[in-house]
């Protein structure tokens, strides 16, 4: 394996800028034009994210009820770990979309927490993620985004998915909440 790698270059491809990507909808999606803007900020410019995102009938309806559930899971009430777990059972297919999602919403929190509002990535989601913002404290998304890489890494590791929600809840909860 070690001499296959060795011998592997790594290619980092930029992303596409604006027009390019508003080029390709218009192309490829012209049903979606309308949306552009959204997409691409959805997408970060990457095409792929973008073939994604139009390729999967429940992106936006799973990506609604992730940020219902962000809520829950930076909650004080323990109670609200087993919702979360459920919820993530019920997609565990997509979990780390989820896990993607909540960093993208937390990212936001952040972004608006620092009077940034223009470099918001789920633009169509603003108000009700400003209104979350101001509802928790400044360090909340920060510690709420450490214990979500460490999930997604333990999620990679194929650790079982009910014990991982119940720790990823149970940990944020502890670090937002412990006095």
């Amino acid at each position: 394996m070690q001499t296959v790698l060795s011998r592997c270059v790594l290619i980092n491809f930029p992303s596409v800028d604006k027009e390019r990507l508003f080029e390709y909808i218009k192309t490829n999606h012209p049903d979606e034009i309308e949306n552009s803007e959204l997409l691409n900020s959805l997408c970060q410019g990457v095409i792929g994210e973008l073939e994604k995102i139009l390729s999967d009938p429940d992106y936006f309806s799973l990506r609604e009820e992730s940020f219902k559930m962000l809520s829950p899971l930076l909650s004080k009430h323990k109670i609200t770990a087993y919702s979360i777990t459920s919820f993530l059972e019920e997609h565990k297919e997509k979990t780390e979309q989820i896990f993607d999602f909540w960093i993208s919403f937390l990212r936001d929190i952040m972004m608006l927490k620092n009077k940034n509002s223009k470099n918001i990535i789920n633009q169509d989601m603003q108000e009700d993620i400003r209104k979350l913002s101001q509802s928790i404290d400044d360090n909340f998304p920060i510690i709420a985004l450490e214990q979500l890489f460490v999930a997604k890494t333990m999620l990679r590791k194929y650790v079982n998915l009910h014990n991982l929600s119940l720790n990823l809840s149970f940990s944020i909860k502890k670090r937002l909440y412990q006095k």
